[in-house]
């Protein structure tokens, strides 16, 4: 998922449009009000390997576009956009 964000960062144009969907699972931790994203190559029992919605913000605004669009199939998608 890193990779691919950081990918398209890289490559997409000012002049691109960009879907990003995720249909994972994820995590909201209800102290801080965090969330995650839990990918299927990661343990749900280790967060080290989890990636923060605030990390999933900060590379997905670093991809110049035209349009992005982000579908987030988690179950708890809405926490996201809770998050600056």
């Amino acid at each position: 998922i890193i990779r691919t964000l950081n990918q398209l960062a890289a490559e997409m144009e000012d002049h691109d449009s960009v879907v990003v969907y995720y249909a994972g699972h994820g995590f909201l931790n209800e102290k801080t009000g965090s969330g995650y994203w839990i990918p299927a190559d990661a343990a749900a029992s280790n967060p080290a390997s989890w990636i923060s919605n605030s990390s999933i913000s900060e590379m997905l605004a670093g991809i110049s576009s035209q349009q992005l669009g982000m579908i987030s199939g988690r179950c708890y998608s809405g926490a996201i956009t809770k998050e600056k």
